[in-house]
């Protein structure tokens, strides 16, 4: 008896563990492609974001040790400088609305914030969420879908 129940309450904590580890697992972007924005504005001068649907490491070539689901690329007007966005799928927030965790630096110390991905048509707008994503000059824009 005590051994048939043993097994039982061994399979039951087996089963439990498979449930936790499959709904554990990272969600797919459901938001795939490439977009781009020409004139960003200010001393800002071309963007592009790349979204992938699964999250893995190196998908971002700029930050390659950190997960992600894609990254926004942002170099100045004179093409010298880079500012990178490193985006993470967080959930779907309606139809065509979608939110990231972005990761960026600041010096060396890396930062981390929230922003939407809105989807209308081939364009995409990219909104912050927190105080310090909407201070980012990719706050508010629009980007085009670029052809694949």
């Amino acid at each position: 008896m005590k051994e048939n129940m043993r097994k039982v309450i061994t399979m039951i904590i087996s089963l439990f563990c498979m449930v936790i580890t499959i709904s554990a697992q990272d969600a797919k972007c459901p938001l795939t492609g490439y977009w781009h924005n020409l004139s960003i504005g200010g001393n800002w001068g071309e963007a592009s974001i790349t979204l992938i649907a699964d999250k893995k490491v190196g998908q971002n070539p700029y930050m390659s040790k950190i997960a992600s689901n894609g990254y926004i690329n942002l170099t100045d007007v004179n093409f010298e400088k880079e500012k990178i966005y490193n985006l993470t799928y967080s959930k779907t927030i309606s139809e065509n609305t979608y939110e990231f965790i972005v990761q960026y630096y600041v010096g060396k110390q890396l930062k981390s914030g929230q922003l939407q991905l809105k989807r209308t048509g081939t364009k995409l707008s990219v909104i912050g969420i927190d105080p310090t994503t909407k201070k980012q000059p990719i706050h508010g824009k629009l980007f085009e879908k670029s052809p694949e």
